[in-house]
């Protein structure tokens, strides 16, 4: 198994999502940390959502809290390729991945053109590039791009796309770790969570997704093969538990969970 220190490990937003920005770069330095991924555009219209794309002095703040706590932005989140997308407001979220010296955006595919999605990320792509920043295309089973097939299909002959790995949407999708390559180079960064059970219907898939997975080690994903596929590869933790924040376990407490079950993952064969 890798040695823990060797990878980025990150704290996803949606680990922590009520505590917004500010307080997961100061969780995530407490915790153990490098990096942490930013939300500058909100995945729903119904979450908790800080305004740090629109606003340049909440911008200038972030920046120099994440410089004066030490950690680095893994990924930018969420974009998505539609029938109809803005393009302007595409280019504000690449500056602002390049603004904070990150360089994985993570994309969602919601067109149902397979040809116009693919063209799609071949300008996001194109835009990207000066940036120094790369499209990460995270297939989901409820999106355009389901399941792993369907990802490398979009990606095919798009300079400068990658995939992200999600353990839960790998699971979820009908696939496991040991459909990867091992060091697959369309492959950027992984996800990290579990998840238990037979596959659900999507409403339940989709629930689970958003607000009830489980910590590493504590599923049936293959974690272990995951993980000994892309040695190095940077982790972002995204393991949203709505269950334990409702009883009342605070946000740094579940950030620290999660953080110590992946440590205690990597760990396991060392």
């Amino acid at each position: 198994m890798p040695d823990f220190a060797e990878r980025a490990i990150s704290l996803a937003a949606l680990t922590v999502l009520e505590a917004g920005p500010f307080e997961q770069v100061r969780i995530a330095r407490r915790c153990g940390y490098s990096h942490v991924g930013l939300r500058p555009v909100a995945a729903t219209p119904v979450e908790p959502h800080t305004a740090i794309l629109s606003d340049r002095h909440l911008r200038s703040e972030l920046r120099a809290l994440l410089d004066g706590e030490g950690i680095g932005v893994l990924d930018c989140e969420i974009v998505r390729l539609t029938d109809a997308i803005d393009w302007d407001a595409m280019q504000a979220v690449i500056d602002f991945t390049q603004e904070f010296g990150c360089r994985l955006l993570l994309v969602a595919d919601n067109d149902p053109d397979p040809v116009r999605s693919s063209a799609s990320l071949a300008k996001l792509a194109e835009l990207s590039r000066p940036a120094g920043v790369t499209p990460c295309l995270e297939f989901m089973p409820w999106t355009c791009s389901p399941n792993l097939a369907a990802a490398r299909a979009r990606i095919e002959d798009v300079r400068g796309a990658a995939l992200l790995i999600d353990a839960f949407h790998l699971a979820r999708s009908g696939s496991s770790p040991s459909d990867l390559a091992d060091r697959d180079p369309d492959v950027a960064y992984l996800q990290l969570c579990d998840i238990a059970g037979p596959v659900p219907d999507l409403d339940a898939i989709l629930d689970e997704a958003r607000s009830n997975r489980l910590f590493p080690g504590e599923g049936d994903i293959d974690l272990p093969t995951l993980l000994a596929r892309f040695p190095g590869l940077p982790i972002s933790l995204e393991v949203p538990a709505d269950r334990l924040r409702d009883a009342g376990v605070t946000a740094q407490e579940r950030a620290r969970m999660a953080f110590d079950a992946a440590r205690t993952l990597l760990h396991a064969d060392a």
